[in-house]
């Protein structure tokens, strides 16, 4: 009796032993690097990594701060710190701190790892500006959420212990870093940020200085980052200047700050997400951080408040916006317009050679742009491998599929799920669930989409689109999609751009299936008359060769009668930042342009000399058949209401003609109800 009691206490002390043993080696863990607590103070610019313990460099142990190759700071053998401190210099702004530890600390599951900290140029120097935010310590990577469990084991320190790859030591995350944010662009244009936005009227005499309300224009940008070093997966990089917001916007935001008419009506923000993660994260922190202002006496609290908000996203901005309405119910919005976005996917997202491997398509995001296979085109074997390695076992995705999967189960019935399989179970879902009633969207989404010059490849003859632009990195991909049939954008088929219809029975006319679908030789020239005749309000520009340049068109025709902007030989970027044939940015000298300049923009002249302006030089000079010429004089007699003079001497930036066409559906948005109190503002 008295030694089994004994066994028994034994076995006891040996359990409560164990326990206490889990308990501290969890305690070490836990304790040994706090990345929550690690970042940069924008004001001070000092960086700090806690350690939670006394850390004695031994001999040949060492801590280094680098940024961008120069060594800002070191410690080495016989140093001792609990928290690692160090002030960054000015001039490190908007760049990252790498910060690496070669020493063996206890609770830490490797000897030599590195922790990367944005000094956040914006945070810095318009700390105003950030209206909402989350810090990444809020949003990393919790296993338990299939919205959210994206293996970006780097960016949590408790799951540091699940690293693999050895480069992966050095992508260690901050979270104090910004993942998702909005900021307001007065805070940005009345700072030093970007001198010519400072030298504007606007950013002198009129940020911060309107006595009444403004409606609010929220930009969501799309898919950001490289494949390089993981880029686009580390929140560090995504929040430096070159991937910022207003970079990203540049020359839309260059032609809001020239157009009074714009500007005295809309007060711009900009919002920034983690593209890596699920469009339906970043879409429902979004609106969280939109719900969280609503009481606030600012324009966007006001706008949210009485649902005038205007969403303009481009590419994966327009399904987070999409996400954010239809998903996640938000309804403090008046509009959406979205600039070629992939509403169906697209077949590159899942195509490394066709996006040059530059792009890292092998993230959650990135998956969230996966063909809904809408016309059928993937068979049950490439979805089931693509679903089955790439998605499942590629990016932790079968927890997150089988949500959707499930909502198409109870839509469509278990025995009928073959008929609506797809790489992409969200989107499929989404799309399934807004084709059930598009009326609830008709007045409240616009379609920008593009549509660009094919050539013969692989015995597949070209489509008729006139080639007037010169597309530069799309040609790859615009060649890829054209293999798979698709004329396209740049990035994914027009048909995705336009929300084509899963059932053709959805067009008013069979030609139509081919108009919103178009195979990668369509010819247009047959299709714009059914356009028209289904349509007669459609605004259809002609170039001098009686072809279209583009179709304005109130939706009529659309299979679920959405409004849309189909403009030819304009690629993805083209369709936010305008038809320019330069470096980014290059249109900030326009700015203080005026309209009609002394000589014309240089032209494209060949694809290896970069000009200021995207379209070809035109052997045709006389301004009313020239290429440039005619599309500035076309679309300024629809979006300006008036007729222009012929010249080659338009402002590219003043007279872009996407520019032209999105300022217009502004103003209409504008007059389609404002806020309390401000209907002078919202007379044309």
């Amino acid at each position: 009796m008295e030694l089994s009691q004994c066994r028994q206490r034994r076995r006891l002390v040996m359990v409560l032993v164990c326990l206490l043993a889990a308990a501290l080696s969890l305690a070490d863990t836990a304790l040994a690097l706090d990345l929550d607590e690690s970042g940069v103070d924008p004001a001070t610019g000092v960086l700090s990594i806690p350690f939670g313990r006394v850390v004695t460099l031994k001999a040949a142990e060492y801590v280094r701060t680098t940024v961008e190759g120069t060594t800002v700071h070191e410690l080495t053998s016989g140093a001792q710190f609990s928290t690692y401190q160090t002030a960054l210099p000015e001039w490190a702004r908007g760049k990252t701190a790498k910060t690496t530890v070669s020493a063996a600390i206890p609770g830490i599951p490797f000897s030599t790892f590195t922790v990367n900290a944005p000094y956040d140029v914006l945070a810095s120097l318009a700390p105003g500006a950030m209206v909402a935010s989350r810090r990444l310590s809020q949003t990393k990577i919790d296993l338990d959420d299939p919205l959210n469990n994206f293996p970006n084991y780097f960016e949590n320190d408790a799951t540091l212990d699940r690293i693999t790859e050895t480069a992966d030591r050095s992508r260690l995350q901050a979270g104090q870093a910004v993942s998702h944010r909005i900021i307001d662009f007065d805070g940005i244009v009345v700072t030093g940020l970007h001198a010519p936005w400072r030298q504007t009227d606007y950013a002198m005499n009129k940020a911060g200085r309107y006595a009444s309300r403004r409606i609010p224009l929220l930009l969501i940008h799309g898919w950001q980052g490289d494949a390089a070093d993981k880029e686009c997966r580390q929140q560090s990089e995504l929040v430096a200047w070159k991937h910022s917001e207003p970079v990203y916007w540049h020359h839309f935001l260059d032609y809001y700050l020239t157009s009074p008419s714009l500007h005295d009506r809309y007060h711009v923000y900009l919002s920034h997400y983690p593209t890596y993660k699920h469009i339906t994260f970043n879409a429902k922190v979004l609106k969280e951080m939109l719900y969280s202002l609503r009481q606030e006496d600012s324009d966007l609290g006001a706008g949210v408040r009485h649902a005038t908000l205007v969403l303009l996203g481009h590419s994966m901005g327009g399904l987070v916006g999409r996400a954010l309405a239809e998903e996640h119910a938000f309804t403090g919005f008046r509009r959406l317009i979205a600039l070629d976005s992939p509403h169906h996917g697209s077949q590159l997202s899942d195509n490394p050679a066709a996006t040059f491997a530059v792009k890292d398509i092998d993230t959650q995001g990135a998956a969230d742009l996966n063909w809904d296979n809408v016309d059928k085109a993937d068979t049950a074997a490439e979805i089931d491998n693509n679903n089955v390695t790439r998605r499942w076992a590629g990016i932790n995705a079968k927890a997150f599929d089988d949500i959707y999967i499930g909502r198409l189960a109870d839509m469509f019935g278990e025995g009928n799920l073959a008929a609506h399989a797809s790489k992409n179970p969200w989107l499929r879902w989404l799309n399934e669930t807004f084709a059930l009633d598009p009326a609830r969207y008709v007045g409240k989404y616009v379609l920008y989409a593009a549509a660009l010059s094919t050539k013969p490849i692989a015995g597949i003859s070209a489509n008729d689109i006139t080639d007037a632009t010169y597309n530069g990195i799309f040609e790859v991909p615009n060649a890829a999609l054209v293999l798979e049939t698709y004329t396209n954008g740049g990035t994914e088929p027009t048909g995705s751009g336009l929300l084509c219809a899963f059932d053709a029975a959805a067009y008013v006319d069979p030609a139509l299936a081919q108009y919103f679908s178009p195979p990668s030789n369509v010819a247009y020239a047959a299709l714009q008359p059914v356009v028209a005749a289904r349509n007669p309000g459609a605004t259809i520009l002609y170039d001098r060769h009686g072809m279209a340049e583009a179709t304005i068109s109130d939706g009529s025709e659309h299979p679920y009668g959405i409004p849309y902007r189909l403009f030819f030989d304009y690629d993805h970027e083209m369709i936010i930042n305008g038809a320019y044939g330069c470096a980014k940015g290059c249109w900030d000298k326009y700015v203080s342009e005026p309209a009609v300049m002394a000589s014309p923009p240089g032209f494209r002249t060949s694809r290896f000399t970069e000009s200021d302006s995207g379209f070809w030089s035109d052997a045709d000079i006389n301004p009313a058949g020239n290429h440039y010429a005619r599309r500035v004089q076309n679309m300024h007699r629809y979006a300006r209401r008036s007729p222009l003079a012929p010249s080659l001497n338009y402002n590219p930036l003043r007279y872009e003609p996407l520019f032209l066409c999105l300022e217009r559906d502004l103003l209409d948005a504008a007059l389609g109800g404002g806020l309390p109190g401000n209907a002078l503002l919202l007379l044309d």
